[in-house]
C-alpha cells in the first residue's frame, strides 16, 4: 500500500525558525534562516522514510473557527517576530518552488487539514503525520 505523509507545515517551520542560527541573503539581504532549515529538514525526512505521497499541512491566517467558538482561543500569544513573518509570508511559494504539495484552507489551521486528510484517505493510503503538537 502507498503511503502518505501529512507534515504539520507551521509546526515545522516555527521549529525551522527557532532551532536555526539567523542568517539573511540577497541583495538586499532578507532574513531566510527558516526556509533553509525547512527545506534541510524536510530532506532529511524524505531521504530517511522515502514516502509515496507527501503534503505539508498549513495555517491559513491567524483567525479560525475557533475564535467564533472561543473569543480567547491563542490569545495569550506573543507578537510574531518580523523576520519570521517575512519568512511565513514566503512560505507557500518557497513550497511550490521546491514541487512539494501543500494545503490549506481560510479559518482552518494544519492539524484541521490533516485530519481532514486522514479521514478522506484512511481507506487509500497508510497515513503518517509529522508534527511535534501534542494535539494533532
Amino acid at each position: 500500500m502507498d503511503n502518505l505523509h501529512i507534515i504539520d507545515g507551521h509546526g515545522w517551520f516555527h521549529r525551522a525558525y527557532w532551532g536555526s542560527i539567523k542568517t539573511a541573503t540577497g541583495e538586499p539581504p532578507a532574513p531566510d534562516h527558516a526556509l533553509t532549515a525547512f527545506r534541510a529538514m524536510l530532506k532529511t525526512y524524505t531521504e530517511k522514510y522515502q514516502p509515496s505521497h507527501l503534503v505539508v499541512a498549513m495555517d491559513v491566517g491567524r483567525e479560525s473557527f475557533r475564535q467564533s467558538i472561543f473569543p480567547g482561543y491563542k490569545s495569550n500569544r506573543k507578537p510574531v517576530p518580523p523576520d519570521l513573518t517575512v519568512q511565513l509570508n514566503q512560505f507557500s511559494a518557497f513550497l511550490d518552488r521546491l514541487g512539494v504539495a501543500h494545503l490549506g484552507a481560510k479559518g482552518f489551521e494544519a492539524d484541521d487539514i490533516g485530519g481532514t486528510l486522514c479521514k478522506m484517505f484512511a481507506d487509500t493510503y497508510q497515513i503518517y503525520l509529522s508534527t511535534g503538537a501534542k494535539d494533532w
